[in-house]
């Protein structure tokens, strides 16, 4: 990858760094069967996963039920803060890129968890004092694709958008890429992997180790 260096790696977090789909379909599955309704697959919350839970549950409801999404997001939302951690694994070579990079630039993330649920993911990972600035869908405005969060990282660290980029494994992370005015980096083993292999003209990486080769 060419042009300005890098100062910044902002991260998404599910799905990029670390597989957190387990937890989420759990937490989702109990919040459907106890209001009497079926709990989705563990494959359709992959697919839906990247726009937030609020548009997750909705996706699982469908519209039949949608009057249902607010009573349905809290029971997910309470049962996922308290065990965000369930299930939940790091991807290959994650620690050692964080690692890695920490020593060459700053690092952010942009994620559409919850406050509760990130500190309970970094903190049963160890990677609490990985990251510079840490932008949850608590702190967010806007959600992604919007680049509110982005923005915020940016001027937390004051660092200018040429001098960053973004990974993530979702267009949704992309778009939120672009609309920043950002480098975007994709990664092909996440949730949103069929619309990522779709999309041309994306720079993509295979394992999050190969950003050792982009930021040096």
């Amino acid at each position: 990858m060419t042009g300005q260096p890098i100062d910044l790696v902002v991260l998404d977090m599910d799905g990029t760094m670390v597989d957190t789909l387990p937890g989420i379909a759990h937490s989702v599955g109990l919040a459907m069967t106890a209001v009497g309704l079926e709990a989705p697959s563990q494959e359709f919350v992959r697919r839906n996963i990247g726009g937030g839970a609020r548009n997750l549950v909705r996706q699982v409801l469908g519209p039949d039920r949608a009057d249902q999404t607010d009573d349905i997001l809290r029971a997910f939302a309470d049962h996922y803060d308290a065990n965000a951690e369930w299930g939940t694994s790091l991807y290959p070579n994650v620690a050692e890129t964080l690692a890695y990079l920490k020593t060459r630039v700053k690092l952010g993330v942009a994620t559409a968890k919850s406050r509760a649920g990130v500190e309970r993911v970094l903190d049963h990972l160890g990677l609490q004092d990985s990251f510079d600035q840490v932008v949850s869908m608590t702190e967010m405005v806007r959600p992604k694709p919007d680049p509110y969060c982005v923005e915020l990282i940016l001027g937390r660290l004051g660092v200018a958008p040429e001098r960053a980029l973004l990974v993530g494994d979702t267009m949704t992370d992309i778009g939120t890429a672009r609309n920043a005015g950002l480098r975007a980096i994709a990664v092909t083993y996440g949730y949103g992997r069929e619309a990522i292999a779709a999309e041309e003209g994306l720079t993509t990486i295979d394992d999050f180790g190969q950003l050792r080769q982009i930021v040096v």
